[in-house]
């Protein structure tokens, strides 16, 4: 639900392989696979890290190292009648793209 997010949230959503985070401009979503070859990145001190070939990520998902030919991927983010947040993992959009909150 939106009411979850508050600003300074970040959520970690295993099974979607997604991370959420929630700040002053509304909820944001980024994908948590690797763009070279699918495997899932783990999170670091500075962004993130492919376990499988080291493909290297800053925090906003942008490579710093590796394999990887391109940045992980920002998702879109929109509300369902219900309230409850719905991120659309066939749905690429800009990085750092907020979905407003009501």
């Amino acid at each position: 639900k939106a009411a979850d997010f508050k600003p300074g949230i970040v959520k970690i959503i295993a099974e979607q392989n997604v991370r959420v985070v929630c700040g002053d401009q509304g909820v944001a979503a980024m994908s948590l696979v690797c763009t070279h070859l699918g495997c899932v990145v783990d999170g670091t001190e500075t962004g993130f890290k492919c376990p499988c070939h080291g493909s290297v990520f800053d925090d906003k998902g942008n490579v710093v190292g590796g394999p990887a030919p391109r940045g992980l991927m920002w998702l879109s983010v929109s509300q369902a009648a219900d309230g409850s947040l719905v991120v659309d993992k066939g749905n690429e959009v800009p990085e750092g793209q907020f979905f407003k909150l009501a």
